[in-house]
């Protein structure tokens, strides 16, 4: 009978050491879905969080939120890491991790026929996705760059939502707003936009970091293991998805957008999916950089 009962605790102890550990849940957060965050969709949607003992699970939420709640600790990563540099600039303890742009790719938009240029905006509210966010730095960097006084304008947020965004500038309640590129062309071939005029294109006017990762320090000091394999995952994303051919890419990462982008978000095209990934196409192949970057790491 003993040597049943340690049998029995033995193969018990061995099926334990056998399963696979339970993964980690960690809380991200992205501004909206444009070519600039499909990084974190890839990783997804390839399965590298998932490899490295990572479930993830998305908050959409604009720099400008996200970067309070990263300081709090309500969640462990953010992708808006212009605002966490902002932040880090007024004494928030964090670290931006990982950079995929350094110029941002928004674009200002006047949706009245009497704005005609930058300087008719004086007094008016510029709708931006929230406060703090790329958006808002951008506008005011260019403020800055071309003597303008900081309350030159008023900066009024109308949030992530890719559908609401576009009803909101296409209505003209706001007299100017930030749109992606890739909006504006889904909103031309709606019809839409027939009043708009393009005031700045911050890829032209901005350099600084756009998109990226950013923790804050009492993460990286206590789970530094779990910073190094999100960091690596986002990283094999972010190159996957630079490196990869557009016909393949449409059907990666299109379910991934679509699902996200159901329901109160509006049904998203195809053609919408792929424009996000011609945006972030590279020359160079995947497992090329892969392999250098492991190189690198020893």
């Amino acid at each position: 009978m003993r040597r049943s009962l340690r049998a029995a605790a033995l193969l018990a102890a061995g099926a334990m050491a056998a399963a696979p550990a339970a993964a980690e849940k960690v809380r991200v957060t992205y501004p909206n879905l444009n070519g600039a965050y499909i990084f974190l969709f890839t990783a997804i949607d390839k399965g590298y969080y998932a490899q490295e003992g990572i479930e993830i699970e998305l908050l959409e939420s604009g720099g400008g939120t996200a970067t309070p709640a990263l300081v709090s600790g309500d969640v462990q990563f953010s992708t808006s890491g212009s605002s966490a540099i902002s932040a880090i600039m007024k004494g928030a303890r964090l670290k931006v991790l990982l950079v995929g742009q350094d110029r941002p790719n928004w674009q200002l938009w006047a949706t009245r026929p009497d704005i005609r240029t930058f300087a008719d905006l004086r007094g008016q509210q510029v709708g931006i996705i929230s406060r703090g966010d790329t958006g808002e730095i951008g506008l005011r960097y260019i403020l800055l760059k071309r003597g303008l006084p900081q309350d030159f304008v008023a900066f009024t947020p109308f949030g992530s939502n890719v559908g609401a965004r576009m009803a909101i500038v296409n209505s003209g309640t706001l007299p100017a707003g930030v749109l992606h590129p890739a909006d504006v062309e889904i909103m031309r071939g709606r019809g839409m936009l027939k009043d708009g005029r393009l005031l700045v294109d911050m890829a032209e006017e901005v350099r600084s970091t756009f998109n990226g990762l950013a923790a804050a320090d009492a993460l990286i000091r206590t789970r530094p293991e779990l910073v190094h394999k999100f960091v690596k995952a986002s990283l094999k994303g972010m190159i996957y998805a630079r490196s990869l051919r557009e016909p393949h890419a449409k059907d990666g990462a299109g379910r991934q957008i679509d699902k996200r982008e159901q329901g109160d978000r509006g049904q998203v095209t195809r053609r919408r999916a792929k424009e996000l990934w011609r945006e972030t196409r590279a020359e160079r192949n995947a497992d090329q950089k892969l392999a250098c970057v492991q190189d690198r790491r020893g």
